[in-house]
């Protein structure tokens, strides 16, 4: 069966045991043609899913590329190279996370973070967040370090955590 409309597939989000997910994500040094369809491949990825936020690896590429739309700008935010630059406070929440479908962790993070990035016409960014946009930034940049939310875990609540990641039969 062929596509009659010009709708692209949006492309496979990997899962939770695929090495790309536990790999840090090299730097972009050149923002050209190839970020702008990487970027176009996360968007839809990310909307298809659907989800707040997503990175490169999380469609197969290892570089340091987050897209996310947490519905108050009307457009998604791209954030190239995001480094965290200093953080306050600590707040416990509940997150998802498209790479381990339909499994919620309470993660306890930083409640304000600075960010320093570059948007993708290659201006710099730097701004404050907090609350869920904070959450969101922070849980995005782990991945881009090849860290999942069920690292944050420990105890009773890893335990929980592996016990629904094997129900998920994602292999």
């Amino acid at each position: 069966m062929t596509r009659t409309d010009a709708t692209p597939e949006p492309p496979k989000i990997r899962l939770i045991g695929d090495n790309v997910l536990r790999s840090r994500a090299v730097p972009v040094t050149l923002i050209d043609a190839s970020i702008a369809g990487l970027i176009e491949q996360m968007s839809t990825a990310m909307y298809a899913a659907p989800g707040a936020g997503i990175t490169a690896p999380q469609v197969g590429a290892g570089v340091r590329v987050v897209l996310h739309d947490i519905g108050t700008t009307g457009a998604p935010q791209v954030l190239i190279n995001p480094e965290i630059i200093e953080t306050s406070g600590r707040c416990r929440y509940n997150e998802g996370c498209l790479s381990i479908p339909g499994v919620t962790m309470s993660i306890s993070r930083p409640e304000k973070i600075h960010v320093r990035a570059t948007d993708p016409f290659g201006s710099d960014l730097d701004f404050d967040a907090d609350g869920f946009l904070a959450r969101l930034i922070q849980h995005e940049i782990d991945h881009l370090n090849g860290v999942l939310m069920i690292d944050r875990l420990s105890g009773a609540q890893l335990k929980r955590a592996r016990r629904e990641v094997r129900q998920l039969n994602l292999h």
